[in-house]
């Protein structure tokens, strides 16, 4: 490796999530489907959508979005 990229001084990496890492609560899906929170349980139930369950209330990531989003694009699976 050349010596170049190597560091001794570093400082530790920032762990904390950024805002775009925070977990989605199921209103805020529904709100960027532009859907209802009933559908967005659809979703979940037909296993379609991954959710993280804290306690008793269930979050989605923002990356399990973007690739539920991603599947659904034009010629993708849809949900009836």
């Amino acid at each position: 490796m050349n010596s170049e990229h190597l560091h001794t001084n570093r400082r530790p990496v920032d762990t904390k999530p950024s805002a775009s890492d925070a977990l989605l609560t199921l209103q805020e899906v529904a709100e960027r489907l532009r859907s209802s929170r009933s559908t967005v349980y659809e979703y979940i139930n037909a296993g379609e959508l991954p959710t993280i369950v804290l306690g008793n209330r269930r979050r989605v990531r923002p990356s399990d979005l973007e690739s539920f989003i991603y599947a659904h694009r034009d010629g993708g699976p849809r949900h009836e």
